[in-house]
């Protein structure tokens, strides 16, 4: 190898150990959460027709103004 491709190389090991120090300098500003603990969560919106997650939606009886139509008129 000629002395002109070990500098090259050398100059480009020595850019990326300074542009990961860069990197790792600038990432240090932002706070990060820990792995494996508690994350707050949001709660999930239950459905209107689910008790739990693992039931059956509920079934309404049809009351007596299910029987009318938008128009006031009764359905047949």
């Amino acid at each position: 190898m000629s002395s002109l491709e070990t500098w090259i190389i050398v100059i480009i090991i020595i850019a990326v150990i300074v542009s990961n120090l860069a990197v790792l300098k600038y990432n240090a500003k932002f706070k990060m959460h820990q792995f494996g603990k508690g994350h707050p969560q949001k709660p999930k919106p239950k459905s209107k027709g689910l008790q739990n997650e693992n039931d059956s939606p509920q079934v309404e009886p049809p009351s007596a103004s299910d029987n009318s139509d938008t128009d006031g008129k009764p359905k047949p």
